[in-house]
């Protein structure tokens, strides 16, 4: 078995024990205990977390790495750019001064990306990429001396970096600041230059990550309540009572884009690592995966009730029914993108045929009708108004 402390900056937080990537022994420090990451409590929520820190196996271009995800990861010390943990070998008598990588140079990782456009001084063959979650390929940079998130897209255009940089306009135009501006990076491939996009780092040493999966999972939800519910109310519990707000924008934008993966693990808090107090909610990030992504080349898109009714991944499981949970949108419809500042975005993907892009141009004209009729009070969620978008399809206007 192999030992390891789990740190929290220069605080030893507990040791560990691992043996075929799963925690066999477990010392919580007592003085420390607070300083567990939110979810872990026993050596099986250890062992999911630390599964959660290393690449996903389904992650493309594995097939290079040449060592298992888990081992990369802890051969990294389970550093990341997201938070102030790391794990550190009980032989080791390094210090986060030493080793952090928001202070220190770090490793580019074309062996992993693929990606070989772009250098990195190294330091020491570490890398925070080891600890990077998500199916796409990516890796952080530095880029003019700023820490720097770089990925590409799954298929064969960019239409999730298109999204990304879409939601960054969308934002910017309704005066929102708490968001990550994403923009276009050329990145080039083991077969061939993409386009994909990037953007800077929002966490520093005084400020960390904590995705809403960690604050659900350890949260004492009544059973009259929805966990989207509990979240709000966590987040109240510790002075966080923007939360409602920023949620309702977050849903809002991602309807108008039909982002379909706003799941547990792209939004959350940022909290002093230090004092463990919660400072304020986290930008938004990751809305690549709308638009209808991953549908064919020349594919006609959904509009009108069959819209509605799309499949998503977050707190409800129809793109219409969880219009249910946005309360008090500052998002004003007038403010949107217009056509031609979507088509000229959707231009960028040389990939897409100009049916793609009219189709997504149509997309966003639809997503906003919808969206003006629910400001205006219709329960687009509902059976009636369904039934009544079947019977009239919804052609969309500027």
């Amino acid at each position: 078995m192999d030992y390891y402390e789990l740190m929290h900056k220069d605080m030893p937080v507990c040791v560990f024990a691992v043996s075929d990537e799963t925690v066999e022994s477990l010392s919580v420090n007592p003085e420390l205990k607070e300083h567990l990451p939110l979810s872990v409590n026993n050596k099986k929520s250890l062992t999911k977390w630390l599964h959660s820190r290393s690449i996903p196996v389904t992650r493309q271009g594995l097939t290079c790495l040449g060592i298992a995800p888990f081992s990369f990861m802890l051969s990294n010390y389970g550093l990341s750019l997201s938070d102030c943990y790391w794990i550190k070998p009980v032989c080791s008598d390094e210090h986060w001064s030493d080793v952090n990588f928001y202070e220190n140079e770090f490793t580019d990782t074309a062996i992993l990306d693929k990606f070989d456009n772009l250098e990195c001084s190294e330091r020491n063959g570490f890398t925070p990429s080891a600890s990077v979650g998500g199916d796409l390929q990516k890796k952080w940079i530095m880029h003019e001396g700023t820490q720097v998130l770089v990925k590409s897209n799954s298929g064969n255009t960019a239409l999730q970096s298109v999204a990304e940089v879409l939601a960054s306009m969308i934002y910017k135009k309704q005066g929102m600041s708490n968001c990550v501006e994403y923009d276009f990076f050329d990145v080039r491939l083991a077969d061939g230059s993409s386009l994909g996009c990037c953007c800077k780092n929002f966490t520093t040493t005084e400020l960390e990550f904590i995705p809403a999966i960690e604050i659900l999972e350890t949260a004492k939800k009544r059973q009259d309540q929805s966990y989207y519910q509990c979240f709000l109310d966590v987040c109240e519990q510790h002075d966080l009572n923007e939360c409602k707000q920023f949620m309702s924008d977050m849903l809002s934008v991602d309807f108008i884009l039909v982002n379909v993966d706003r799941h547990l693990n792209n939004f959350g808090i940022l909290r002093n690592p230090d004092t463990l107090k919660w400072v304020k909610m986290a930008p938004v990030f990751d809305s690549g995966n709308a638009m209808f992504y991953n549908r064919s080349s020349n594919s006609i898109l959904p509009c009108g009730a069959e819209l509605l009714n799309t499949s998503i991944n977050s707190f409800t499981s129809k793109m219409g029914t969880q219009t249910r949970l946005i309360h008090q949108t500052n998002v004003d419809t007038a403010k949107l993108l217009s056509s031609t500042e979507v088509y000229d975005v959707l231009q960028k993907d040389k990939s897409l045929s100009e049916y793609d892009r009219e189709q997504r141009v149509q997309l966003l004209q639809n997503t906003k009708s919808l969206f003006e009729d629910f400001l205006n009070g219709k329960k687009i969620y509902g059976y009636e108004y369904q039934q009544t978008l079947k019977a009239s399809r919804i052609n969309g206007f500027d």
